[in-house]
């Protein structure tokens, strides 16, 4: 729980502080005419090498199944924003591509109607005749 907040608070500081956008010295320097103090530099060396990733802790993204999370669903469908921005990257657009051939491979040989429900009543997977996951009037 702790490494989680940690990581947490990390990402947070690393957000706030837009680490690598400020490239005025003005941010970090004294400011005579408003009556502002310079930034303490062990300050900055604390707080920066807090929210900088730290090289002997594993990335996540490293390790996660992304063929596993994108064959659950499409997320490029309804987005035509996100569905042109992967275009741009071959590896990750045939990722996308191989998971939906799977799917409908799937589709094809037949979905029990637990699985139909389990993506709602408005999946358009869900072309089952039952009423059971229907909202009725």
């Amino acid at each position: 729980m702790c490494e989680d907040s940690e990581e947490y608070w990390r990402h947070r500081s690393y957000i706030a502080l837009d680490m690598c956008k400020i490239h005025n010295v003005g941010y970090y320097a004294e400011d005579r005419a408003n009556d502002r103090d310079g930034l303490d530099v062990p300050s900055l060396i604390i707080v920066y090498g807090f929210a900088s990733w730290p090289k002997d802790k594993p990335d996540l993204l490293d390790s996660a199944d992304l063929a596993g999370i994108s064959s659950l669903h499409d997320m490029r469908k309804g987005n035509i924003g996100l569905h042109t921005y992967i275009e741009k990257f071959p590896k990750w657009q045939a990722l996308f591509d191989n998971a939906e051939v799977k799917r409908k491979a799937q589709g094809d040989a037949g979905t029990t109607q637990a699985e139909a429900a389990s993506d709602g009543p408005f999946s358009s997977s869900n072309s089952s005749s039952s009423t059971s996951n229907t909202f009725s009037k």
